[in-house]
């Protein structure tokens, strides 16, 4: 596998585990309605971005976030991540037989 490749999902990897371990701590600290939200450095928020698409975590105001509390559970939930690896899989899969016919093509062409 190509350097770059690994660097990038390395880097995508530790992201992942610094979000995940970023709203386990604003969950665990009760930040779970928009009362006790907690403001967030601008890195935090930075991080957090991405999961506000996802509705995960909620901008109560300006720099305060929360989780919201049925989303994580969906978030947290065991069976998803099985479904991720399976999609994962799937897809892994289909490049590998596309990267298969195009190198059959290029044997046959030449």
């Amino acid at each position: 596998m190509n350097v770059a490749v690994q660097a990038a999902l390395v880097a995508v990897i530790a992201q992942q585990a610094q979000q995940r371990k970023l709203v386990q701590r604003l969950h665990d600290e009760g930040a779970t309605t928009p009362e006790r939200a907690q403001v967030l450095s601008k890195s935090d928020a930075r991080l957090v971005k991405t999961l506000v698409g996802e509705g995960v975590v909620v901008e109560a105001s300006p720099g305060a976030f929360h989780v919201d509390p049925a989303r994580y559970a969906w978030w947290t939930d065991p069976q998803r991540g099985k479904e991720n690896a399976k999609k994962v899989l799937l897809i892994t899969g289909i490049m590998i037989l596309v990267l298969g016919a195009v190198l059959a093509g290029i044997a046959i062409a030449r």
